[in-house]
């Protein structure tokens, strides 16, 4: 519960920041503009899907174990939304510091290289739970899953 309270908080803090970014009218390019608003609506397709996951699990669920762990659209919304987020985040970041640095591409190409290895493992991670399909069978993949790479390379070998 406080998971998702945390979350809906944590929306309403970028819903005021996108307000002020768009009320602003800053004269970023539009790509750039795009890319805010994306994000943001990206966000709000998560929030939906989180509120529904809430509603299911304590309403229509209410007194059902099962559906406390059951996986619902956690697999979606956690690792593979959020990293899909953070991903577009971290190389708009790297972009703005190889602009920043002169050009120099070492520390950018850096942060872009970990940006897309973390979002490789956390796509892998939403497609293996999606796979199990309960969270309480999670815990037993051992250290392949809290390991965000390890997951990656876990899946990227048990494709073939």
């Amino acid at each position: 519960l406080t998971g998702f309270i945390v979350h809906w908080c944590l929306f309403s803090t970028l819903s005021v920041q996108t307000y002020i970014y768009y009320d602003g009218a800053t004269p970023d390019r539009l790509l750039t503009r795009c890319l805010v608003y994306g994000v943001y609506v990206i966000e709000c397709i998560q929030t939906v899907f989180v509120t529904y996951d809430a509603f299911v699990i304590f309403a229509f669920g209410f007194g059902d174990v099962q559906s406390l762990t059951a996986a619902h659209f956690h697999w979606l919304t956690i690792p593979i939304m959020s990293a899909f987020v953070s991903c577009i985040s971290q190389l708009f970041y790297a972009y703005r510091i190889f602009l920043l640095s002169e050009r120099r591409r070492t520390a950018p190409s850096i942060i872009a290289f970990v940006s897309l290895i973390s979002a490789g493992a956390a796509i892998s991670t939403g497609i293996l739970a999606h796979e199990i399909g309960d969270a309480a069978k999670l815990s037993t993949l051992g250290p392949s899953l809290s390991i965000g790479v390890g997951s990656f390379f876990h899946k990227k070998a048990s494709f073939g």
